[in-house]
């Protein structure tokens, strides 16, 4: 890669950093109680949620460790972000990257370092979750794993302080009345991030010792993980309803964003019974707001495999001249066409059938109305249902 190329990366990363509006805020015990465990479970005496800004490393959450932040040409960081896998160091005296490093050979003495990246939806780096230890060692895959899974909700909780400080900053400009709603909103899900975040953390470290155990353990995190996305759909709902919901687009291909949508639903409650297959047969590459995108494949999901009667559901994405479709199909009971029309507003419900239920489905229209594309359904008693997204097709621009 040119040196052109790595500045003009950088300068789209530290937008990304600058973005999520985090840089210099307080402690949140939502990040310490993350770290606290990531010490605690790993059995380290420092771990840090680490984002890198222009000239230094800053933390967020720095458990173990008396500073908040430090210059950015010593942090180990700087390569964990680089890399797609965890950057893993035994023994940082004896690796050529890092063994002068001030941070090495003065305190607090870094010997044993382990970092994931902590990415955006479209894969800009904004620093890392890592742990730190005084005496050189290894991690256990079981261990990177654990590691991996909590940067996860590293990312999600990032996530949701955007969204909230999105929000926070535009209703400042709304009236008092105007911002009843809105502001209700933003307070349920700030208050709702920590004792989620300490359910997860805790299913995380539990060891189940049977089938029986390990199957509820993989639901209850299951269900955290679909209650922090509920949180941010309700964010990203307001937002939509304001009309200042944008999006991010990177490249993606229709059965990566199917795939990941099916990946978060596979360990979840409602897949009992249920079969999915998919059929994609155009692998092209185009810009979309992922991590949109993917939820919206998701609340469909959970809307069909939720329904009475339903055994088996299609999901299928194709192209025509200018857009892409991702079409949900069941086997369900379906329901009355007249219901359409309300289906897509907050807390409709149709009658004898669970569709519709809270704000899944009104979610899913503000993410297509962003992309500039559609929702939408089609029905008729006893035939099943058929739920459907279509987004114009953007193609990446040729690497110059």
């Amino acid at each position: 890669m040119e040196r052109e190329e790595i500045k003009q990366d950088e300068q789209a990363r530290q937008a990304a950093v600058d973005s999520y509006l985090i840089l210099d805020t307080e402690p949140d015990s939502v990040f310490d109680d993350l770290t606290a465990a990531v010490s605690s479970l790993l059995d380290v005496p420092i771990c840090l949620v680490s984002l890198l800004d222009r000239h230094r490393q800053w933390f967020k959450s720095n458990h173990g460790l008396d500073v908040r932040e430090t210059p950015r040409e010593y942090a180990f960081c700087e390569h964990a972000i680089r890399m797609e896998s965890p950057l893993i160091v035994p023994d940082a005296r004896v690796d050529e990257r890092f063994r002068d490093n001030p941070l090495v050979t003065g305190e607090p003495f870094i010997r044993f370092y382990a970092g994931v990246p902590l990415r955006t939806g479209d894969g800009h780096a904004l620093g890392t979750l890592c742990a730190i230890d005084g005496r050189p060692r290894e991690l256990t895959a079981i261990q990177q794993d654990l590691l991996t899974r909590l940067a996860k909700q590293a990312e999600r909780a990032l996530e949701l302080h955007r969204r909230i400080c999105v929000l926070t900053e535009l209703l400042e400009a709304r009236t008092n009345r105007q911002r009843q709603t809105e502001l209700l909103v933003a307070m349920v899900v700030h208050d709702m991030r920590s004792p989620l975040t300490g359910i997860r953390l805790l299913a995380e470290t539990l060891t189940p010792q049977h089938d029986f155990d390990k199957e509820a353990v993989a639901e209850l995190c299951s269900l955290a993980d679909r209650m922090q996305r509920h949180l941010i759909d309700m964010l990203d709902l307001v937002l939509g309803d304001m009309g200042t919901l944008r999006i991010r687009r990177s490249p993606a291909t229709a059965g990566e964003l199917i795939q990941a949508a099916v990946g978060m639903l596979a360990t979840g409650p409602e897949r009992r019974g249920t079969t999915i297959t998919v059929g994609v047969r155009d692998d092209r590459v185009i810009q979309v707001d992922r991590d949109l995108l993917v939820r919206v494949i998701v609340n469909m999901l959970e809307n069909a495999v939720s329904q009475p009667q339903v055994t088996h559901v299609q999901i299928d994405g194709r192209f025509s001249e200018d857009r892409l479709r991702i079409s949900i199909t069941d086997d369900g009971a379906g329901f009355d066409p007249s219901l359409r029309s309300d289906l897509f507003n907050p807390f409709a419900q149709g009658v004898d059938r669970k569709i519709g239920r809270g704000l899944g489905l009104a979610f899913c229209r503000r993410a297509a109305d962003a992309h500039g594309g559609a929702v939408g359904c089609d029905s008729r008693p006893g035939a099943g249902a058929t739920f459907w997204v279509e987004v114009p097709i953007h193609t990446p621009e040729p690497a110059g």
